[in-house]
């Protein structure tokens, strides 16, 4: 039987390529720059892990595949954020994108979340080759199997790693991509990075 990504790969070709020596370059800075700012990460990690093991309980990190480099599948690391026993609010298109105001985001996950503390574990994704620091950040196979429905170039942004952060992330309206308006500015950003 064929899985949905590998279904992707055969719809979508994936035409562009890093050179070599690029990818490299790129994987050695991420190693570097992970491990040598670790006396910053790692002292934030364990308070943080604390706070939120104090505060919502078991389980600390949250844990959910992603869909990355060449549509491949990969296990994310999160700070949990969120109540896994209230459900989506209506508007939501999925059920893994958070909206202003969602009621599932606990009280301290909303502070994490603001700073971007909760994405602080995927640093070991970053470490273990499944993501860098830089790139378009990495969507649930229930999103990107919408969304490269709706939208014919959607699967290019997966001709690069996913990143811990990217173009988006600094935008001023990152938490806003809700209508089909703004996923498709979303994604002309993300396209920005294969230019």
């Amino acid at each position: 039987m064929t899985s949905s990504i590998d279904h992707f790969e055969e719809q979508q070709p994936l035409a562009y390529r890093e050179s070599w020596w690029s990818q490299w370059g790129k994987r050695v800075f991420d190693v570097v720059f992970v491990l040598g700012t670790a006396i910053v990460w790692v002292p934030l990690f364990a308070l943080t892990y604390l706070v939120v093991l104090i505060t919502t309980g078991r389980p600390v990190l949250f844990l959910q595949q992603r869909v990355g480099l060449e549509n491949k599948s990969f296990t994310i690391y999160k700070f949990r954020t969120m109540s896994a026993a209230k459900a989506a609010p209506e508007q939501a298109k999925y059920a893994s994108w958070t909206y202003p105001g969602d009621p599932r985001v606990t009280p301290v996950g909303r502070w994490l979340r603001k700073r971007r503390v909760d994405e602080l574990p995927q640093l070991f994704n970053v470490l273990r080759g499944e993501m860098s620091l830089i790139g378009p950040r990495p969507e649930t196979q229930e999103v990107v199997s919408g969304l490269s429905s709706r939208f014919a170039d959607y699967n290019q942004r997966h001709q690069l790693k996913p990143g811990l952060t990217g173009l988006c992330q600094v935008s001023s309206s990152y938490y806003h991509f809700t209508t089909d308006e703004e996923i498709r500015t979303k994604l002309d950003i993300d396209l920005q990075y294969l230019a």
